[in-house]
C-alpha cells in the first residue's frame, strides 16, 4: 500500500523532501516496507503516525478538515474548534471566512452535554 498524495485526483503534489529523493529511494517509501522493517507493527499504526506528523507540519490541514467535518454536519461547533486546535470564537470566524454558516446552539441534549464538556475542559486550561 502506497501512502496517497494529499492533493486532489490527478494532481502531482509531492512534498519537497520526496521530490529530492532519487527514484530508487522514493520507491522504498511504502507502508509495507516500514512494517517489514519492523519500524511499525502494522500499516494502520504507520498511517496514523504519518497523519499526526502531517497535521503538525501543516496545521492548515487540521483546520480544513475540521471545517469539512462541520460542513458535513458531523460535529458541533465546540468539538470542531477542539479538533482544529483553536478557540470557539476563532473557529466561528474561520467558518464565516470559508463561507460556512455556524450552527449556533445544540440540536439535542446529547450535543448540549458534549459542548458543555468541551467548554469546561477548555476553561480549565486557561490561566
Amino acid at each position: 500500500m502506497r501512502i496517497p498524495s494529499c492533493a486532489g485526483p490527478g494532481a502531482s503534489y509531492r512534498p519537497a523532501a520526496l521530490r529530492k529523493l532519487s527514484g530508487a529511494t522514493a520507491e522504498m517509501l511504502s507502508t509495507k516496507e516500514f512494517v517489514d522493517a519492523r519500524l511499525y507493527p502494522d500499516e494502520p499504526t504507520l498511517i496514523q503516525d504519518a497523519l499526526r506528523h502531517l497535521v503538525r507540519a501543516r496545521p492548515e490541514l487540521r483546520i480544513d478538515l475540521a471545517v469539512h467535518k462541520y460542513g458535513a454536519g458531523d460535529i458541533s461547533l465546540a468539538k470542531v474548534a477542539e479538533l482544529a486546535g483553536i478557540s470557539w470564537a476563532q473557529m466561528k470566524d474561520v467558518l464565516l471566512e470559508k463561507g460556512v454558516a455556524p450552527r449556533l446552539g445544540p440540536d439535542d441534549t446529547d450535543e448540549a452535554r458534549d459542548e458543555a464538556e468541551v467548554l469546561r475542559a477548555a476553561s480549565r486550561t486557561l490561566p
